[in-house]
């Protein structure tokens, strides 16, 4: 007689082993992010001078649980009355036309402020706005809403025209007083501060977003799944 003896599997065998498969798989998805994140911060701060900590962390992602994917996006959210990394990084990966900014709505949303190597700008790569308003006034660009910061004449138009400092513009021609070089003022000295043109600044490719992300996403998906493993089944 042939003894025999038959031993079944726990009911909830496949059920648990599916169960921990998935979330192995969820932690390296995530842990990768993660890594792709920190190198992505990295390129940036490579790429572009002096980025601010948003742009920095500009790059985003979500994990699809369902399907076992990763999402990689910009952050597409703007600060108050400003414009979003998503929209003022692109221009920089697809090299396409930049998008405008606020003060350029003075100048009938028809020209764009480029300012001179020389100019100062801020932690954002903005003219500061207290220079904005300075220039806008002195070139009396703003419109029927603000026309009282307009430098005018008068009491208070001579006070203001006694600084020894102040914007003017070079006009490119008389057809259009509107287009040409902002010069700045100071003493006896003037200096180009910005150029105003009717044609919208192109940026080049400076931050190559994609390149980054497909060569080093194979590197830190195959390292996670590796620890995952490990830790889930122990192999």
């Amino acid at each position: 007689m042939l003894a025999k003896m038959t031993v079944a599997l726990p009911a909830n065998f496949a059920k648990d082993l599916i169960v921990k498969e998935r979330q192995a798989s969820v932690e390296a998805l995530t842990q990768a992010a993660f890594h792709l994140r920190g190198t992505m911060k990295k390129e940036i701060k490579d790429s572009i001078k002096n980025p601010i900590a948003r742009t920095e962390n500009a790059q985003l992602f979500k994990v699809d649980k369902g399907n076992l994917t990763v999402d990689f996006f910009l952050n597409n959210n703007a600060a108050k009355r400003g414009v979003s990394p998503a929209q003022y990084l692109s221009p920089l990966i697809y090299g396409t036309a930049r998008v405008s900014k606020a003060m350029e709505g003075y100048f009938g949303g028809k020209y764009f402020l480029i300012p001179s190597p020389r100019a100062q700008l801020d932690q954002y790569g903005n003219i500061p706005g207290k220079q904005v308003t300075r220039m806008l006034s002195d070139l009396k660009a703003f419109g029927e809403v603000g026309s009282t910061m307009n430098a005018k004449g008068g009491k208070r138009g001579r006070k203001k025209q006694k600084k020894t400092d102040g914007y003017f513009i070079i006009p490119q021609s008389q057809r259009n007083p509107k287009v040409g070089v902002v010069m700045y003022r100071q003493g006896n000295e003037a200096a180009p501060f910005a150029v105003i043109t009717p044609t919208r600044p192109k940026y080049e490719k400076a931050l190559d977003w994609h390149y980054v992300v497909e060569r080093n996403w194979p590197r830190y998906i195959d390292e996670e799944i590796k620890r995952a493993w490990s830790k889930y089944f122990g192999v």
